[in-house]
């Protein structure tokens, strides 16, 4: 994929007066009140450049996992304000998209217009990939630009039956985030090191069987490392039947493998305070809140010499004071470091924004399971969608 095998935006030069059907990534998440607004200025280029050529935009992404249903407070309708900032024009709502009155109003919008659609989780076909809602979103317009890396993963039909309906291009930040890293999977500089946290275990169970072929280090925090730490004193614990079966797999990695380390120490919460915990002595009825400073430290000493890092997942509960210490201790680090850098992930990049140091990171992804899945699998059901020779 050093070679792309999709045209971008750039490559289709009659725009004007062309409807493009964006998908944008706008799923931004919040850290104590503080809104990611990386997702949102990642669309700007992409969206921009059609506005200039004369092309009128209409958004669709989502928020959160309404399942089909309208859920008011993930409404796309308050992104309209920063959007409207961001991209310095109006920004029109379509509530409803599926309506005759949307497409009516939607083909009588001048050129140049950018309008957005209500959250497309609102509506069933979305996550069933079905291919009529599709084909009603497609009457919107007359191309598609996918510019959603960290929502091509998942086989829903904005994503996967939309493109595969109409002349498609990938955006400018999507391009750029295939391109990016093809290079970390297939040319990363040795020693590279790889911090995961969070709490999606089923979705990094890919990427670290990968690096470990490469001869990476893993090191683990979060959820994640604490699933493993669990599973790892015979603990039975109450887990989805996806999330047991990678939990399962990762503790046949870590019985196998010497380049995976998990947490030394633990921060849980006792009564109103904190209290630091060996790792082994941590029970099923504390609760955990962060990786403990003797891990922290240990982490950073591998991170610093590695060549490559790649960063996704936080460490702790970063929602909450007392649960941020490692993540800030080793974000400040990281942040200092010469070693090439990569940043991922949702919670990760915006607890980057808030604090303010995401910019002195090599390469900041929008994506988070997405970019663990491109790296793991080395393409995306998004990806496959905008091929040249697509099926």
């Amino acid at each position: 994929y050093l070679r792309m095998n999709f045209k971008t935006i750039s490559s289709k030069k009659a725009l004007f007066g062309k409807r493009v059907l964006a998908r944008a990534s706008l799923n931004a998440p919040f850290i104590r009140g503080v809104g990611y607004q990386g997702r949102l200025f990642s669309n700007a280029k992409t969206i921009l450049y059609l506005k200039k050529r004369g092309a009128t935009i209409f958004l669709i992404g989502h928020r959160g996992r309404p399942k089909g249903r309208r859920v008011s407070s993930l409404s796309l309708r308050p992104l309209i304000k920063p959007l409207t900032r961001i991209l310095n024009s109006r920004v029109i709502f379509l509530k409803n998209p599926l309506s005759s009155d949307s497409l009516k109003r939607a083909r009588s919008l001048p050129k140049g217009s950018i309008a957005l659609f209500e959250n497309i989780r609102f509506f069933s076909g979305e996550e069933k990939n079905d291919l009529v809602f599709a084909k009603k979103l497609a009457s919107f317009g007359d191309l598609y630009v996918n510019e959603a890396f960290a929502d091509s993963g998942n086989k829903h039909a904005s994503i996967v039956s939309l493109p595969r309906l109409m002349e498609s291009y990938a955006g400018f930040q999507f391009a750029k985030e295939v391109k990016e890293l093809s290079r970390f999977r297939k040319n990363y500089k040795k020693p590279g090191v790889v911090l995961i946290g969070g709490v999606k275990i089923e979705t990094k169970l890919g990427v670290i069987e990968e690096l470990l072929r490469g001869g990476g280090d893993i090191l683990l925090g979060g959820h994640v490392a604490n699933i493993a730490l669990f599973q790892k004193s015979g603990f039975s614990l109450k887990l989805s039947k996806n999330e047991m079966k990678a939990s399962l797999s990762l503790k046949k990695i870590i019985k196998t493998s010497k380049n995976i380390f998990l947490p030394l120490d633990l921060v849980v919460r006792e009564g109103s305070g904190v209290k630091i915990k060996p790792a082994f002595h941590v029970t099923l009825k504390d609760s955990i809140i962060d990786i403990g400073p003797e891990t922290s430290d240990f982490f950073i000493k591998k991170l610093l010499k590695a060549e490559t890092v790649l960063w996704n997942g936080p460490m702790g509960v970063i929602e909450k004071r007392e649960g941020e210490r490692a993540n800030k201790k080793i974000a400040e680090a990281l942040a200092k470091a010469r070693s090439k850098r990569i940043v991922g992930g949702g919670e990760t990049v915006a607890y980057l924004e808030k604090i303010r140091l995401s910019k002195h990171f090599s390469f900041v992804s929008t994506g988070g399971g997405a970019m663990l899945k491109f790296i793991g699998e080395g393409t995306l059901l998004g990806i496959k969608a905008i091929e040249i020779n697509k099926n």
